[in-house]
């Protein structure tokens, strides 16, 4: 809900999907189930929420994240996926959210957000990022192109995407 006018978008689908090459194989969907959320912390005009979500095949974690600031508008969104195996995986594309939505969607070139009903925004922090808006669908979708085995750190993505009040119309459209 914007806060500010009173006016709420709803957004229904996943909020982390991703597609994995595996090596000989095809392109994989793992499917995931949610086995803990972290209790909300506030601290006075801040908060997070954590899930944590895991994969049988191939055995994936991850952990989707939302902060929030009650002096700024956003709700921003982080993703970790971590290959807890010494078996490669390739992370070909990860998408941050793929709702299905009544609001009107309007949207530009990539590296640019795309705006619900005039309203809010939705936008991926990350010039491999692309935001997506057609037929009633918002996207957030990255694509990173990574390989990992489990070696000595744990090796993460991370990507951030976040949600917030438009823009007034003469700053929105400066590439600066």
């Amino acid at each position: 809900m914007n806060r500010r006018t009173g006016h709420t978008i709803a957004l229904d689908g996943p909020e982390l999907d991703v597609d994995l090459g595996m090596p000989g194989a095809p392109l994989a969907r793992p499917a995931w189930t949610a086995t803990l959320e972290t209790p909300t912390k506030s601290e006075g005009a801040e908060g997070e929420c954590a899930f944590h979500l895991v994969s049988k095949e191939p055995p994936l974690e991850a952990t989707v994240t939302y902060r929030w600031d009650s002096k700024q508008p956003v709700l921003r969104k982080l993703a970790r996926v971590r290959n807890p195996t010494q078996k490669e995986v390739r992370l070909l594309n990860v998408r941050l959210g793929t709702y299905k939505t009544a609001a009107k969607i309007a949207e530009r070139e990539q590296g640019f957000p795309i705006y619900l009903d005039d309203e809010a925004f939705l936008s991926l922090a990350h010039p491999a990022g692309w935001a997506t808006g057609k037929d009633g669908i918002a996207e957030l979708r990255h694509y990173p192109g990574r390989s990992s085995r489990r070696a000595l750190p744990t090796i993460a993505w991370r990507r951030s995407m976040a949600s917030g009040r438009r823009a007034p119309r003469a700053r929105r459209s400066s590439r600066t």
